[in-house]
C-alpha cells in the first residue's frame, strides 16, 4: 500500500513540475492614466493577481521597473501613453527583459460591438517596437463583472487579459544596432 501511495505522490510531483515548466514567468508593471478610478485599478490588479498564483497561467514576479519609471506617460489618452511607454522600454534597460510587460490601465467606454466590457481598458506592452496582435493587446474589461453578472463575464475578462499578456510577451525586441 505504501509503495502505491509513494508512486502516486511521485507521479503528482512529476506532473506538478511539468505544469510549472509550462507556465511562463512574467514581470508586470502597471501604469495608470490620470482618469482611472480606484475601483478600476483594484479590479485590474485583482485580475493580474489571478493570472499568477496557484491556478494562474503565469508565474508573476516582481518587476525591477516600477510604475514611477513611466510617470511621464500618464497622459489622458492611451494611444499617447502607449507610445511613451514603448519609448521608455526601448530607451531603458527593460528592452532586454523578455519577461517584462507593462500594462496601461485606462478609463474607457466599451469598444466592443456587443457593448459588453469597457469602463476599464488595458493595453499590454512588451519589449518590441510594435504590438504583435493589436486586438489582443488592447482589451476592454468590465469592473462590475464580478459584482453584477457573475463568473461568465469575469472569466471573459481573465481570458482577455491572459491573451493580452501572452501577446505582449511574444513581441520581438528591436535588434541591436
Amino acid at each position: 500500500m505504501l509503495k502505491v501511495l509513494g508512486a502516486a505522490a511521485a507521479a503528482v510531483a512529476i506532473h506538478g513540475a511539468a505544469v510549472a515548466q509550462e507556465r511562463p514567468s512574467v514581470r508586470v508593471t502597471v501604469v495608470t492614466l490620470d482618469e482611472v478610478r480606484q475601483g478600476q485599478v483594484a479590479y485590474v490588479q485583482g485580475l493580474i493577481d489571478g493570472l499568477g498564483g496557484r491556478w494562474g497561467g503565469f508565474w508573476l514576479t516582481r518587476s525591477d521597473t516600477g510604475p514611477y519609471a513611466f510617470r511621464s506617460c500618464r497622459d489622458d489618452r492611451a494611444e499617447y501613453a502607449e507610445r511613451c511607454v514603448r519609448f521608455g522600454v526601448q530607451a531603458g534597460g527593460m528592452k532586454h527583459d523578455h519577461q517584462g510587460v507593462v500594462l496601461i490601465v485606462d478609463d474607457a467606454p466599451p469598444q466592443r460591438p456587443d457593448r459588453r466590457g469597457g469602463e476599464a481598458r488595458v493595453v499590454c506592452v512588451g519589449v518590441g517596437e510594435a504590438a504583435t496582435d493589436v486586438r489582443a493587446q488592447a482589451v476592454d474589461l468590465w469592473p462590475d463583472a464580478a459584482r453584477v453578472h457573475g463568473s461568465n463575464d469575469l472569466e471573459r475578462d481573465r481570458a482577455a487579459l491572459t491573451a493580452c499578456v501572452k501577446a505582449a510577451l511574444a513581441e520581438a525586441p528591436r535588434p541591436a544596432a
